[in-house]
């Protein structure tokens, strides 16, 4: 059963609050990251609901879709810098040569050579 786990720490960290507040808060802290790992780990694998275990508490639920949209983030992310876009940076950084490649306030550092050169020869 996906995020059981999470689910019970959270009702310790409820029943612990009667008894002790600094743990109780320590504990919902700790079962709110269990469910934010969750919702990266859920991201990963494809579900795109919460598990209903989490529907309950509405903190779990929350934390469990910032770990998922921080997921879907990352993804993102890792797509730009696979494709064009990471090609563009390396041209832009100087590390690829060529007419692509652009000075430091995005002119062409090729234009730039056009433009040092005499124009008589």
């Amino acid at each position: 059963m996906r995020s059981f786990f999470t689910r019970v720490s959270f009702i310790l960290a409820q029943t612990n609050r009667l008894f002790n507040s600094s743990a109780a808060r320590q504990a919902m802290d700790a079962a709110a990251a269990h469910a934010e790992a969750d919702g990266m780990v859920d991201a990963v694998r494809g579900y795109m609901q919460p598990p209903l275990m989490l529907l309950g508490a509405p903190a779990l639920s929350h934390a469990w879709r910032n770990g998922y949209h921080f997921a879907q983030w990352l993804r993102e992310c890792m797509a730009m810098d696979t494709s064009l876009h990471r090609v563009q940076l390396q041209a832009d950084s100087g590390l690829l040569p060529g007419p692509e490649r652009r000075t430091h306030d995005g002119n062409s550092s090729y234009l730039l050579e056009e433009q040092q050169t005499p124009s008589g020869t």
